[in-house]
C-alpha cells in the first residue's frame, strides 16, 4: 500500500528550480534511499516533503501525498499536527537540531506535551520503551545528559528514539550517518532496520554515501542534477546499472585493498616513542593517548584508523607541537621537536603541514584563497617577489587541478572539492616534508573523494613527500596507504602492511572495521 507519492514535482528556492519533473512512491514498511552528489536535489525533496516554512522550499508544480493527505494544500495546523506524529525528520548534526545545553529528558518531554495529553510519568515509560525498543542501555544516564556530553554516534541514535516516542509512519532521515564513524554508521544503519522490524515504519534515507544505501535500502534512487537518473531495486540496480552516472558512484565507492605496495625502505623521517597524553575533565585524569609508537619513511603514506575518540586527531596534533605530550618522545628529521627553541619551530612548520576535515572553516572567511596562500608562501617559504609569489600561487592551483582564477574566490564561494584542494594547495606552499591529513575526505561525496585522494596519491609520490593519512573508514585508507596503525581508546592495538592489515587481521575491533568498511 503506497504511503508515499509524489508525482512530477518541480520545487526549489525563490524562482530557481532544483527539483525537475521528480516522481516516485514508497510503500508502507519500506526503506527507500535516495543517492547523489552534494546538489543533487536530495534534500530538497524531504524539505518538500516536510513543506516547513523555515526550509525555504516551494513546490512550484506537482504533487505530495503522504497517508492519503495532500500535503501541499495542508494549512499549518494540519502540518503540525501530522510532523512529529505521523511524519518525523532527523538531520545530519543531531547536536544542532537538539538544544546542546538542554538535558534529553527535558527535550523528549517537551517533544511528547506538544503532541500527547499523558503526564510526565506517561511521558518517560514511553522513552524507556522506545529506548529498549532500539537497544540503547543505562536509559536514565542518557536522559540526563546534554546533547554535547554523548559522542556524534550516540546522539543520533538519541535523535532516532526520540523521532520514535510518537511511532511514526515515516522518518524522514536526512544524512544521518555522514559525520560518524563507520562503526557509528552501522549502529545507526542497524537502528533503521530495527525500526520497521519493531515499529513498522517506513524510512526514507537520504544520503551521498551509496555503500551506505545498500546496507538497509529495499529501494534506491539516483538524483542527479535535480532529476532522477535511475531508480530500481537495491541488489539488482547495484548488479546491473543502466546509467553511466549510477556506474561512477559505484566505482568510486572504496573496496578493501588487499595488494601488497612495493617500496624501498628510506631513512626515518618521523619517530614516535612511547607518546601519552592525558586531559584533566572534571578533576579527573583523562588519557587519550596511552603508550603509541610508530615510525614513518621519506616518501611512505601511513594510515591511521579508528573510530572517534580513539586518539587519532589528539596523536596527530603532538606530532605538530600543537600540544605537548605528557609522556614519551617524537623526533623529525632526527630532531627532539619538544626541545625545539622558538627561532627553531618556524622550521618545523615547514617540514609539517596539515589539512583538516572542514577546509572551508580552516580558511580565513575574510580572506581570498590567493591572500591565504600569499601569506603561507612569504612566511614559511621565504619568498618575497611579488610576481614570483603570483607565479607559484597559480601553478599551486594547477597542481591540484584548479583554475588559477579560483584563487580569488572566497571559501564560501567554492564546492567542498574545491575548497579542500585549495587548501591541500595552501599546505603545499610550504613545501612541507610530512603531510597530515586529518578525516580530510570524510565529509566529500564519493566521486570528490575518490578525485582528492587520487590527487594526494600522485602529490606524495611526485614529490617525494610523507603522509600521514586519518580516517575512520579502513577500505579508503586501504586503497592510499602503504601501512595502516589501528588506534583503539587511545592505544596502537595493531599495525602493519595495508595488504596485511585487511587478509590477515589479528585483533576483534580490526576485523569489526573490517566488517564496517566492507561495500556488499
Amino acid at each position: 500500500m503506497t504511503l508515499l507519492s509524489l508525482q512530477s514535482v518541480t520545487a526549489g528556492y525563490g524562482s530557481l528550480p532544483v527539483l525537475k519533473d521528480v516522481s516516485l512512491e514508497m510503500e508502507k514498511g519500506q526503506i527507500l534511499a535516495l543517492v547523489g552528489e552534494s546538489g543533487s536535489g536530495k534534500s530538497t525533496v524531504m524539505k518538500s516533503i516536510a513543506g516547513l516554512p523555515s526550509f525555504g522550499v516551494s513546490v512550484m508544480k506537482g504533487s505530495i501525498r503522504f497517508d492519503g493527505k495532500d500535503m501541499i494544500a495542508l494549512s499549518p495546523e494540519q502540518r503540525r499536527r501530522i510532523l512529529g506524529e505521523d511524519l518525523c525528520m532527523i538531520f545530519q548534526n543531531p547536536t544542532t537540531s537538539m538544544n546542546r545545553i538542554r538535558k534529553i529528558r527535558n527535550q523528549f518531554l517537551e517533544s511528547y506535551r506538544s503532541h500527547r495529553n499523558g503526564g510526565d510519568e506517561e511521558a518517560l515509560q514511553q522513552v524507556r520503551t522506545t529506548f529498549q525498543k532500539l537497544g540503547l542501555a543505562d536509559t536514565d544516564r542518557i536522559l540526563d545528559s546534554c546533547p554535547f556530553e554523548l559522542s556524534g554516534g550516540m546522539c543520533q541514535r538519541v535523535a532516532i528514539a526520540l523521532a520514535m516516542v510518537m511511532e511514526p509512519k515515516l522518518l524522514l532521515a536526512d544524512e544521518p550517518t555522514s559525520a560518524l564513524d563507520v562503526v557509528s554508521q552501522q549502529q545507526v544503519l542497524e537502528e533503521m532496520l530495527l525500526l520497521r522490524e519493531r515499529f513498522g515504519t517506513s524510512v526514507l534515507l537520504v544520503t551521498h554515501n551509496i555503500a551506505a544505501a545498500a546496507r538497509v535500502a529495499d529501494r534506491l534512487v539516483i538524483l542527479h542534477d535535480g532529476c532522477i537518473e535511475e531508480a530500481g531495486a537495491k541488489d539488482a540496480l547495484i548488479a546491473s546499472p543502466q546509467k553511466e552516472y549510477t556506474k561512477l558512484l559505484l566505482n568510486n565507492v572504496p573496496r578493501l585493498c588487499r595488494t601488497e605496495r612495493r617500496r624501498e625502505k628510506t631513512e626515518v623521517l618521523l619517530q614516535v616513542s612511547g607518546i601519552e597524553k592525558t586531559y584533566l575533565k572534571n578533576g579527573v585524569r583523562v588519557r587519550a593517548v596511552e603508550n603509541v609508537s610508530l615510525a614513518l619513511e621519506k616518501g611512505e603514506i601511513l594510515g591511521i584508523v579508528g573510530e572517534s575518540g580513539s586518539g587519532k586527531s589528539t596523536l596527530a596534533r603532538q606530532i605538530l607541537r600543537l600540544e605537548k605530550p605528557s609522556r614519551g618522545q617524537i623526533t623529525v628529521c632526527g630532531k627532539d621537536i619538544a626541545r625545539l627553541k622558538k627561532k627553531d619551530v618556524k622550521g618545523l612548520y615547514q617540514a609539517e603541514q596539515i589539512i583538516f576535515q572542514n577546509p572551508e572553516t580552516s580558511f580565513n572567511p575574510r580572506m581570498r584563497i590567493r591572500e591565504s596562500i600569499r601569506d603561507t608562501l612569504r612566511n614559511l617559504a621565504g619568498i618575497r617577489s611579488k610576481p614570483q609569489i603570483e607565479e607559484k600561487i597559480d601553478e599551486l592551483m594547477r597542481d591540484v587541478g584548479l583554475a588559477p582564477e579560483l584563487a580569488n574566490r572566497y571559501p564560501f564561494q567554492l564546492s567542498g572539492g574545491q575548497c579542500q584542494r585549495a587548501a591541500i594547495a595552501r599546505a603545499l606552499a610550504a613545501s612541507p616534508q610530512l603531510l597530515i591529513c586529518d578525516e580530510a575526505t570524510s565529509a566529500l561525496d564519493v566521486t570528490v573523494q575518490a578525485g582528492i585522494v587520487s590527487l594526494l596519491r600522485s602529490l606524495a609520490r611526485g614529490r617525494g613527500m610523507s603522509m600521514i593519512f586519518i580516517s575512520h573508514d579502513l577500505a579508503l585508507v586501504s586503497t592510499l596507504c602503504d601501512r595502516v596503525v589501528v588506534m583503539k581508546d587511545g592505544r596502537c592495538i595493531e599495525q602493519g602492511t595495508a595488504a596485511d592489515i585487511v587478509a590477515h587481521p589479528k585483533q576483534e575491533y580490526t576485523k569489526l572495521l573490517l566488517r564496517s568498511a566492507s561495500f556488499r
